[in-house]
């Protein structure tokens, strides 16, 4: 062996030892920043407690590289994206906000302090579809059932504009198992996004959007009239003996039907709706009228309930649609009227 064989062999050997000794990464250890406990594992492949990610969510059972414990339980209260919460003091107003969702507490709206949260209704909240398979727009308010004093505000803006003054608060009655009215409408500002309505209990709640419209027909008269030959199909009645009035003099409009069915044992079952408005608008070729507390279904004289919505009417020669979507605080009723003008 020569003695620049020699050398060369000395060097490699002093080589390894330096490249073993700097922890270089084999296919064995993974790196020296790549323990099995977690402590130090930035990339959150194991279970564990440490930074894991981004340094301030550390419950993750499990993490993807980048997210951290986000993706594993996590712990505190997570309830969304969106969710806020804050602990309320009945000595003094509270208010939450989410980008588009808001709720103002009034000072004493309850005798003792509560931990309140909020976050916007999407899709996968909704325990059953509204009537005409409307939308919510809406929030999940909690604690879930807990009740108030003095109501709650809540704000909200609508995804497109509507046309209409007012919409029906709508929330959805867990024992019932049926989406009802709060007994109250809320209020559309005149841009047709920014809604407000209150509260006196917490739950899912919201009001429904889009709210069907009829197809847009001509000008509306100032008298029109279907006596007993219109007809009208909801979720909760239907009938081929609907009439409708409308008077725009006398600020009339208002609709009315009787239905009756035959038991198996011979009982007939009647019902009946009537809906009439306490203020009418015109609305380009639209007439709606408001509901606010009027009365409506009557069921075999089991209940006769004050109602709140909206009737929407359009004409086309002598053809006339109503679409009605109200609520009362045992039902929606959410349905359309036709006829033909005397």
């Amino acid at each position: 062996m020569t003695h620049r064989t020699a050398r060369i062999i000395a060097a490699c050997v002093a080589l390894s030892a330096l490249l073993l000794i700097a922890g270089c990464p084999t296919n064995a250890t993974e790196g020296a920043n790549d323990t099995l406990d977690g402590t130090t594992d930035n990339g959150g492949d194991a279970t564990g407690t440490g930074t894991d990610g981004d340094g301030t969510d550390n419950s993750g059972t499990i993490g993807d590289g980048t997210d951290g414990g986000d993706d594993g339980q996590g712990t505190g209260d997570d309830q969304g994206d969106d969710a806020v919460s804050q602990t309320y003091d009945p000595t003094t107003s509270m208010a939450l906000q989410t980008d588009t969702l808001q709720l103002g507490v009034p000072a004493a709206a309850t005798t003792e302090t509560v931990t309140i949260t909020m976050r916007p209704a999407t899709a996968a909240d909704l325990p059953s579809a509204l009537p005409d398979n409307a939308d919510l727009a809406g929030g999940v308010f909690g604690p879930s059932g807990q009740t108030f004093d003095e109501s709650v505000e809540v704000s909200l803006q609508l995804s497109a504009a509507t046309i209409l003054p007012v919409l029906p608060v709508v929330t959805y009655d867990e024992a019932a198992g049926k989406w009802v009215g709060t007994g109250s409408n809320a209020t559309v500002a005149p841009n047709g996004i920014d809604v407000t309505f209150t509260l006196d209990h917490f739950s899912i709640a919201g009001v429904p959007t889009p709210v069907p419209l009829p197809e847009a027909g001509g000008a509306v008269g100032s008298f029109i009239v279907i006596s007993n030959n219109g007809s009208f199909t909801s979720d909760e009645i239907s009938s081929d003996n609907a009439a409708l009035t409308y008077s725009e003099f006398g600020d009339t409009f208002s609709i009315s039907m009787t239905s009756q069915s035959i038991g198996d044992d011979l009982s007939i079952d009647t019902a009946s709706l009537g809906l009439t408005a306490v203020s009418v608008y015109q609305l380009g070729n639209y007439v709606v009228g408001v509901c606010s507390g009027g009365r409506s279904l009557f069921n075999g004289g089991d209940f006769n309930e004050p109602a709140f919505g909206v009737m929407i009417m359009a004409v086309s020669g002598k053809s006339v649609s109503v679409s009605v979507f109200a609520t009362t605080l045992e039902r929606v009723i959410a349905g359309t009227l036709t006829g033909q003008t005397l």
